[in-house]
């Protein structure tokens, strides 16, 4: 099977011999350049067609990869409900020794043991406003990050900011899809 970048390259020595043939003829149209433009014309349709393939197989490993993310999907909710269930089940032998008022048992493979609560901070929703009507910053944690929309519309209006810069990221291709007969009597009503 012949490769894109041999098309390609075949392309180029046919268009450098076009090229070359219609210098010789001095602009007239012969047999010659009739047939190099011919035989250019059929490669650069094998191009169309291995390009449409190429479109053609990412339209498939689309369809793929949507499969792929609902089996994902699918694994991941099974792994939430096998997690949950773990959870609910140490969660009952921790209650059945609380009622005990076990410390530490030991059953075939597994010894468990009851360990006091950590110490943690809950916080209510007043504590925001008190922290800062009494200027307590000292409790209060501020996370600085760059405003890129601010960042831009700076730079667009000509100020200069250093270490930032606004690029053009790279070109896209877009495929416009063919609507079906069903969609476009929709788009129709």
């Amino acid at each position: 099977m012949v490769t894109l970048y041999e098309i390609k390259q075949r392309i180029a020595e046919i268009t450098a011999r076009l090229l070359d043939a219609e210098e010789l003829a001095a602009g007239e149209v012969t047999d010659e350049t009739l047939a190099i433009e011919a035989e250019l014309y059929a490669l650069e349709g094998d191009r169309a067609m291995k390009l449409g393939g190429y479109l053609a197989v990412a339209d498939d490993q689309d369809a793929l990869a949507v499969v792929a993310k609902e089996r994902a999907a699918y694994l991941m909710d099974r792994a939430r409900a096998h997690a949950a269930k773990a959870e609910k089940l140490r969660n009952t032998v921790r209650l059945d020794m609380l009622a005990t008022e076990e410390t530490k048992l030991a059953c075939g493979d597994y010894t468990a043991r009851i360990q006091a609560g950590r110490e943690a901070v809950t916080l209510m929703p007043d504590f925001m406003p008190w922290a800062e009507k009494t200027n307590r910053a000292d409790l209060l944690r501020v996370k600085k990050e760059p405003d890129k929309v601010a960042i831009k519309a700076a730079i667009k209006a000509g100020e200069q900011v250093p270490g930032a810069a606004i690029v053009r990221g790279e070109p896209s291709l877009v495929i416009p899809r063919a609507k079906k007969k069903n969609e476009t009597e929709e788009v129709n009503e």
